[in-house]
């Protein structure tokens, strides 16, 4: 887990896979509907999250860095975000 020191992604991306099966357990949250926005750096989090989670059903990337890469795209998806 992170500390809430700005760091360079792999304690963030804990910490929002922790909030996403957290919710997936929640028996007053529908864990079938889950969504996940983010801007700027939570935007990466919130691409490699829904990469990383079958849980995740929708996504909003806003100002997401351009050259994003991932372990997780390799099997599930891929990424193009232009440029």
């Amino acid at each position: 887990m992170s500390t809430g020191e700005p760091g360079d992604g792999p304690k963030e991306l804990a910490d929002t896979q922790a909030i996403v099966k957290l919710t997936t357990v929640n028996p007053k949250i529908d864990g079938s509907r889950l969504g996940i926005v983010g801007y700027s750096f939570g935007a990466w989090m919130a691409l490699d999250s829904s990469l990383r989670s079958n849980s995740i059903k929708s996504l909003v990337s806003i100002a997401c860095c351009l050259l994003y890469t991932s372990d997780a795209a390799d099997e599930r998806s891929s990424v193009d975000l232009g440029g």
